[in-house]
């Protein structure tokens, strides 16, 4: 996996975003796909680059599901 962007960096793509949000939280791929209501694999794709990102309605989901 290639290194992750800071927050303050204002390149850092999606992945790194969502996976510095989670690990904030203290949530695990598990405990957010459940507080969004959405599969932790499609969160772990999300993260590692294989899927790009989400649509708006999971974008939002996410958002809910870590307080943001």
């Amino acid at each position: 996996m290639p290194p992750r962007h800071a927050l303050n960096d204002p390149a850092a793509p999606f992945p790194d975003l969502l996976f510095h949000f989670r690990q904030r939280r203290g949530y695990s791929p598990s405990a957010l796909g459940s507080a969004a209501g959405v599969n932790s694999s499609y969160i772990n794709l999300l993260e590692s680059g294989v899927r790009h990102v989400p649509t708006a309605e999971v974008a939002l989901a996410l958002c809910a599901g870590l307080e943001l």
